[in-house]
């Protein structure tokens, strides 16, 4: 998890805002406009909705996973 505006691309190709990365296993069903909580169990907890899905492959040992920016 990590919270950093960032400007990013949309699937159809629009320009947004990201507030925050974070990362989940390759396996997780996530898709532009899931709702997931950040924080969870934290003063900081929140909601945010995903705008853009990215795929991280690597051989091992490293891990994979999908990178997943929100809004």
């Amino acid at each position: 998890m990590k919270d950093e505006q960032r400007l990013i691309r949309t699937a159809d190709g629009s320009e947004a805002v990201s507030s925050s990365t974070v990362t989940v296993p390759l396996e997780s069903a996530v898709s532009p406009g899931a709702l997931v909580t950040v924080w969870a169990g934290t003063s900081a907890e929140r909601e945010s909705s995903v705008i853009a899905v990215a795929r991280e492959e690597n051989p091992p040992p490293l891990p994979s996973h999908l990178i997943l920016s929100l809004k």
